[in-house]
């Protein structure tokens, strides 16, 4: 939300007789903030004020309460060239986050590191400028221990002519020289859709796409045949050494891999006895979802038996925990609780590495991370 956080004077958009509050308001994505140079809120009647509009005469209730939102934009961009032959596709570092160090986050230095950005959000003043500097800070240390202990591959995005999606990651056999023999063969395929210029290029396009197609089956062939000799031997030698991973394994082979858990047609009458008829099934889910549907008495209660018209209006204790404060352990247990193998954010900092170091964080500091800050001069909180 840009009210309060560029410019001044921009905090509150509907101002009448009963007070000053927050209706209108701008909002974009944080990594598009830094765009912003200016943000304003002018309210109807200094718009009047300015205009010099002659208001004799006019109920000063016939002014709006809302005001116009005006910002100043740094839209300035290199428009890209028409020729984008030599250029490269966008691309960016994934690592591996599911195979972390124990050292990962553990040590003096960074431990060092971390202590001066927690004295840095702890003794300069409480502002979201500032606070902003202190989370760049955090996300360089971050990002330079997962340079040093965490390996990463480069990752092309995909465009027009390349594509770096892994094709039928589901296949065991499938593997990555294959997705590069698939790509080949379909930007193959995209050149001899699209040259319809002349005949003697038709021919030429198709007689590249034909030729890596064959390259391709032929490799896909080969990797088939060399995943079920593998898994041939290793089964084999299962069978020597230990029985029960034998049958384990020869469970999982087929068909049995790709089972799907489905909804039992059984259902038990009112004998007590298991009815596996597919009349006798449906017609008990039809009885069942009109008894759900169709309440008999006059009242519809909810799960906890408590009519919906007698329900007590008294406010228990978490309708009070939605107005308070956000306090250290419900952060502490976010923290905690973050799943991981997630994407990262804007950042390109995933969850599961910044982790300890929000934990080590939270254990040695006396700060909150997510704070309410002062309004300004009008003292509200945000």
């Amino acid at each position: 939300m840009l009210n309060g956080r560029v410019g001044t004077n921009n905090d509150f958009t509907c101002v009448s007789s009963k007070g000053q509050s927050v209706v209108d308001y701008c909002i974009t994505s944080y990594e598009n903030l830094h765009f912003f140079q200016d943000f304003k809120v002018i309210r109807a009647s200094d718009l009047i004020i300015k205009s010099k509009l002659n208001m004799t005469g006019l109920d000063a209730r016939s002014i709006p309460d809302h005001s116009l939102l005006y910002c100043e934009l740094n839209i300035s961009a290199s428009l890209p060239s028409c020729h984008t032959s030599g250029k490269r596709s966008p691309e960016f570092i994934k690592f591996d986050v599911k195979n972390i160090p124990s050292n990962f986050c553990h040590g003096d230095d960074i431990h060092l590191r971390l202590l001066d950005t927690i004295n840095g959000l702890e003794t300069n003043e409480v502002s979201q400028c500032n606070i902003d500097q202190v989370y760049t800070d955090f996300c360089a240390i971050v990002s330079e221990e997962m340079n040093q202990k965490l390996h990463s591959k480069v990752i092309v995005m995909s465009d027009s002519t390349y594509c770096n999606k892994r094709k039928r990651i589901k296949k065991p056999w499938w593997n990555d020289n294959l997705s590069v023999f698939f790509n080949d063969m379909c930007c193959a395929e995209k050149l001899w859709k699209k040259g319809k210029l002349s005949r003697v290029s038709c021919v030429e396009l198709k007689s590249s796409f034909v030729s890596k197609r064959r390259v391709f089956d032929r490799e896909v062939q080969k990797a088939k045949r060399k995943y079920w000799y593998t898994l041939q031997q290793e089964l084999l030698l299962e069978s020597k050494t230990d029985q029960q991973t034998f049958w384990k394994k020869i469970g999982k082979i087929g068909i049995a891999s790709e089972r799907k858990t489905l909804i039992p047609m059984e259902v038990v009458d009112a004998n007590g006895n298991v009815s596996s008829n597919v009349d006798d099934v449906l017609l008990k889910w039809k009885s069942d979802y009109a008894d759900l549907l169709n309440q008999t008495g006059n009242q519809v209660t909810t799960d906890r038996n408590i009519p919906v018209d007698q329900s007590p209006a008294v406010l228990t204790e978490s309708d009070f925990l939605l107005t308070e404060e956000i306090s250290f352990e419900e952060v502490f247990n976010v923290v905690c609780k973050s799943k991981r193998g997630k994407a990262s954010g804007v950042d390109n900092i995933p969850a599961d590495s910044c982790q300890e170091c929000l934990i080590f964080i939270l254990k040695n500091g006396k700060v909150l991370l997510v704070h309410p800050l002062p309004d300004g001069e009008m003292g509200g909180i945000n």
